[in-house]
């Protein structure tokens, strides 16, 4: 059963809610306009990690080039899903005309921000990784062991590794939540 924000006492120190009521108004409005500049943010972080992209397939060489370029993937999936997603959260609640999202649209919601939420970890984790490989390349050149670690084929593989196991993490994620049928939406109007 949803609360109203008189029925649910959060603050009981504080006499006035209706205050933060208008506080949260505020909020909720502010985080419905993020919604919008993120979407038009991630047209612009597109098209420049497609350029990105294009760049670095003319540079093929070393491993930090394919970090660098798994990188940009793994961002440049977060932002197609953050545009895919966009309708979805502003739709999230219904209003009083429209019905919420379906159960299906919940579904289909919650694969698109598992996989959100795996390229931006793996993504994380490719940055971390390359650090690491430009420490070890930079200290450690003249010794002939590290030197496979500069090869592209190195840096393929453990983007590879670094994504499987990001997925891993992702799935384990996703199989925590279930969805499950509340009631039957009516509109407000009759």
């Amino acid at each position: 059963m949803a609360y109203s924000y008189i029925d649910a006492d959060l603050f009981p120190s504080i006499q006035d809610d209706k205050n933060i009521y208008i506080f949260y108004r505020f909020i909720e409005k502010l985080s419905v306009h993020s919604i919008t500049i993120e979407f038009y943010i991630s047209i612009v972080g597109i098209i420049s990690t497609i350029f990105h992209l294009t760049v670095l397939f003319k540079i093929l060489g070393s491993s930090i080039v394919s970090l660098m370029i798994a990188t940009a993937i793994c961002d440049l999936l977060s932002m197609i899903v953050n545009i895919a997603t966009r309708d979805m959260i502003l739709n999230f609640q219904g209003g009083e005309c429209t019905p919420p999202n379906s159960l299906l649209v919940n579904h289909i919601f919650w694969i698109l921000m598992t996989i959100r939420d795996d390229v931006i970890r793996c993504s994380t984790w490719l940055a971390v990784l390359m650090a690491l490989i430009r420490f070890l390349v930079s200290k450690y050149f003249s010794k002939s062991q590290f030197q496979k670690i500069s090869s592209f084929k190195f840096g393929t593989q453990i983007s590879v590794a670094s994504f499987i196991f990001s997925t891993i993490l992702s799935a384990c994620f996703y199989l925590c939540v279930q969805f499950v049928v509340i009631g039957t939406w009516r509109s407000a109007i009759t």
